[in-house]
C-alpha cells in the first residue's frame, strides 16, 4: 500500500526513480495514476531540478528529455529540512517501503532516520 506523506501536487518538486531523476510535477491523471513532469526551477524551494540531475550524473540532458511522463507510483517526495548523513544528498520520502521512511537517490537505498541529519 501507498503513504504518501502528502498528496503530490503541480508544482511538487518529486524524484522519477523510474527516469532516474529529479524534476518538478507539471500536470496530475489521478485516474490514469500518472504524471507529466519537466526539469524547472523551484522558487519556493530554490531547487534546480536540471542543475541537480547534473550533479548527479555528471553528463548534459538533452532539450527533449527536460519534459516527461511518469507513473504516480515512481514518484518520491522531496524531504527539505533532511539530508543524507554520509554524502549530505538530498532526500526523499519513502512511500512503498513501511519498513523505511526515506530513500536516498543519490545512495540509491533507503534510509533509516539515524542515517540523516537536518539540512
Amino acid at each position: 500500500m501507498i503513504k504518501r506523506n502528502h498528496p503530490l501536487s503541480v508544482g511538487e518538486v518529486v524524484f522519477d526513480c523510474n527516469k532516474e531523476c529529479f524534476g518538478i510535477v507539471t500536470e496530475l491523471n489521478k485516474t490514469e495514476k500518472t504524471a507529466k513532469l519537466a526539469m524547472n526551477k523551484d522558487f519556493e524551494h530554490n531547487f534546480d531540478t536540471e542543475k541537480e540531475n547534473l550533479l548527479m550524473f555528471d553528463e548534459e540532458i538533452p532539450e527533449e528529455e527536460k519534459e516527461w511522463e511518469a507513473h504516480t507510483i515512481s514518484l518520491y517526495q522531496v524531504v527539505w529540512d533532511k539530508v543524507d548523513a554520509r554524502e549530505r544528498n538530498p532526500i526523499c520520502y519513502e512511500h512503498i517501503c513501511k519498513d523505511y521512511p526515506f530513500y536516498s537517490p543519490y545512495l540509491d537505498e533507503n534510509l533509516f532516520e539515524f542515517e540523516t541529519m537536518e539540512k
